[in-house]
């Protein structure tokens, strides 16, 4: 679970001590923020018929909500911060996308 407090007033995180908390195991896990056209979520896809849209990695929620928007055409998945980023299972992601 990823918890981000954000500032009331300002389009910002909070100006707290901690103000991004990850709780539980994250190791390999993804944060699918869009699915792109296919509408498909990973862990449901059955093969690469399924979904052939491109995907996008990145490291925080906030940049895929940004990457989502900039490209509807894409899968975006988050790894929740970048040491994660090398455990993310882009062999889905290769595999589905070709």
């Amino acid at each position: 679970m990823i918890i981000t407090f954000l500032d009331p007033i300002e389009h910002k995180k909070a100006a707290v001590e901690n103000p991004k908390l990850i709780r539980g195991e994250v190791t390999g896990s993804v944060i699918e923020i869009s699915m792109g056209p296919s509408n498909v979520p990973f862990w449901r896809a059955q093969s690469q018929t399924d979904v052939k849209d491109a995907v996008i990695v990145c490291e925080g929620i906030e940049t895929g909500l940004s990457l989502a928007i900039a490209a509807p055409e894409a899968r975006v998945w988050a790894g929740g911060s970048i040491t994660n980023l090398a455990n993310v299972p882009v062999h889905f992601a290769v595999y589905f996308s070709k």
